[in-house]
């Protein structure tokens, strides 16, 4: 969203030509088969990136980049569309500021345009199937190679397969929501949109949105404007199955964010960090000593905690439906849901319960989902400067809820878990309670922001982190 979150990944959203002049389809080609038969360019031996803040910038998708440039830029393309906008006088306040709701007034199904918007000659729109393999396939190949990475190339997000098809195929998924662009002739999918159709509670009001992900546009075609209209399409696919409100992430300042967050990491396989030269040793602080520092018990502490299995599905909605209730944004589930979601998949997610012996109920509960990056490496070991792809392998923290244990020991246990899993890195936002580990249990702070966003639908005030719960892919 997370990645998500993660949503407006390419650069190009500001420019206004949609039109403007595009890569020809056959020059494409033979780029995508130029890409696909070698990797991306290794970055340079002597360069001394900690994986920690590659990760970080690659968490926000790449925000560095545009937040260094002036912040007097106006948004072309988002000033048109039904955000809260950025405000130039603070002292005019117009009545019913101060009420959530809409920012188009509603509009209908019948008001929605029934045809795709225009594409550039040479290109056209398709849904992507993800319940076939090539379809996963195609998914994967695309993120594979452009989507989020860190300034230097290093690092790049890798969505397996069977990631995505979790990722886009929950209860009611709508394929008309998962939107390519394709060169015409070739048929090769060269831009992503995805929706999934979802339900978020905004200061205990519930709304049904879409919530928006893996926008991508292949590395050649960048600047040319194909994100706005990859985003219009989506909205006018959603608008026309009755649904007005979409929530994303993204790591860039856009108008106008509803809340924002940060990362925090934990070092699981320090040795691996270290050895695949990512990440450095404390000032003064032997390998030996660095290891010590982040070891952790063999064993998990909390007693009757175990994996979660589909027979805990009921009670795990109950327990995370009341925990829910406690934040100003937080995501609606019902028992579909937390099928989906929350009962494990084998190197997709991962979650385990305690239930009270007395009251079958469920009291404590903790998750993760595994998305790893794989790392861009030269080694000049051999003198021949070989390319090799190293695998990351990064734990996110999803949905926790503690009742009859402390926070940290859930958490300490969810971290033990996850190495015996063959995690390297454990990341977590400090939204819902989770200051309340994050630094107990030697997570360190991340250096960007992750914003949230609500597309049409305006809240009175932005939200602390600790007044949600939502996480996004």
């Amino acid at each position: 969203h997370h990645h998500h979150h993660r949503s407006t990944k390419s650069s190009g959203m500001e420019e206004s030509d949609v039109h403007a002049e595009v890569i020809s389809a056959a020059e494409l080609n033979a780029l995508v088969s130029r890409m696909n038969g070698n990797g991306s360019s290794a970055a340079g031996e002597n360069n001394a990136q900690s994986v920690l803040a590659a990760m970080e910038r690659l968490l926000r998708g790449n925000g560095e980049r545009q937040e260094r440039e002036p912040a007097k830029k106006e948004h072309k393309f988002w000033s048109t569309q039904p955000v809260p906008q950025f405000e130039i006088k603070e002292d005019t306040r117009e009545d019913g500021e101060d009420v959530d709701g809409p920012i188009d007034p509603s509009k209908t199904v019948a008001d929605v345009r029934k045809e795709g918007y225009d594409l550039p000659p040479g290109y056209e729109w398709d849904e992507v199937d993800v319940e076939t393999q090539e379809g996963r396939d195609e998914v994967f190949n695309l993120l594979a190679s452009n989507y989020v990475e860190d300034d230097d190339e290093m690092f790049r997000f890798a969505y397996a397969p069977e990631f995505v098809s979790w990722a886009l195929q929950p209860p009611g998924y709508e394929k008309s929501w998962h939107v390519g662009i394709r060169i015409s002739c070739t048929k090769t999918l060269v831009a992503l949109i995805t929706g999934i159709p979802a339900e978020v509670s905004a200061n205990e009001k519930r709304l049904k949105v879409a919530e928006i992900n893996f926008l991508c546009v292949h590395k050649k075609l960048r600047r040319k404007n194909f994100a706005p209209v990859l985003i219009r399409e989506v909205t006018r696919r959603i608008n026309l199955k009755d649904v007005w409100q979409a929530a994303y992430t993204a790591g860039v300042v856009l108008p106008k964010p509803c809340a924002k967050a940060r990362y925090w990491h934990r070092s699981i396989n320090v040795k691996k960090l270290v050895d695949i030269r990512f990440t450095q040793l404390g000032r003064g602080m032997s390998m030996a000593e660095t290891i010590e520092h982040y070891a952790m018990p063999k064993k998990i502490r909390v007693q009757g905690l175990r994996k979660m299995e589909e027979k805990d599905v009921p009670t795990v909605t109950r327990l995370l439906n009341s925990y829910f209730s406690k934040f100003k944004l937080a995501p609606v589930k019902n028992e579909e849901d937390v099928r989906h979601w929350l009962v494990p998949r084998d190197e997709v997610v991962y979650s385990y319960v305690k239930i009270d012996e007395c009251t079958g109920e469920a009291t404590d509960f903790c998750s993760f989902y595994n998305l790893s990056s794989t790392v861009i490496q030269a080694s000049s070991s051999n003198g021949r400067n070989a390319k090799k792809n190293v695998l990351l392998k990064a734990a996110y923290c999803y949905y926790n809820v503690a009742t009859s244990e402390n926070i940290e020991d859930l958490i300490q246990d969810a971290l033990i878990l996850a190495r015996d899993n063959g995690f390297d890195v454990f990341n977590a936002l400090n939204v819902s309670e989770n200051d309340q580990f994050l630094e107990t249990l030697k997570f360190g702070i991340g250096d960007g922001d992750l914003h949230y966003y609500l597309y049409n639908w305006k809240l009175r005030e932005t939200l602390a982190p600790k007044d949600v719960a939502l996480v996004l892919l």
